[in-house]
């Protein structure tokens, strides 16, 4: 609706009728903001923690900018039809899956000529 209004330039009448529909349509776009803001708010405040001896304990570190979730790592399906079942055994299991083996046999000349910068020492000048 913004665009529209802002678009008629010919037209005072029709730039008139569209700036008021811009108007209302932003009035009840700002009512229904406020309104989702302050359900979902309330909805953050009603799920905290209640057993604990200090309900607010949740909604203070949230709104202190400290909610910080716990990072949980899952069992995987390994390459033998296997599972993880550790900690470790899930790490090794992603950095095989993720991280590519190191091999000179197959690179093409950009791969070989970077592998050569990165092993060449550096001639520069001392920074002190």
């Amino acid at each position: 609706m913004r665009r529209r209004f802002q678009r008629t330039k010919n037209d005072d009448d029709l730039r008139l009728e569209r700036k008021q529909q811009y108007q209302e349509c932003n009035r009840v776009y700002q009512l229904k903001l406020r309104e989702e803001k302050l359900q979902s708010w309330k909805d953050f405040c009603s799920k905290t923690n209640t057993e604990s001896s200090n309900p607010w304990n949740g909604v203070y570190r949230y709104v202190a900018g400290r909610l910080w979730n716990k990072l949980i790592l899952a069992t995987l399906k390994t390459d033998n039809n296997n599972y993880t079942t550790d900690r470790q055994s899930t790490i090794n299991q992603m950095i095989e899956h993720f991280v590519p083996e190191d091999s000179e046999d197959g690179e093409e000349a950009h791969h070989k000529h970077v592998r050569q910068q990165a092993s060449a020492p550096l001639q520069t000048t001392n920074d002190y």
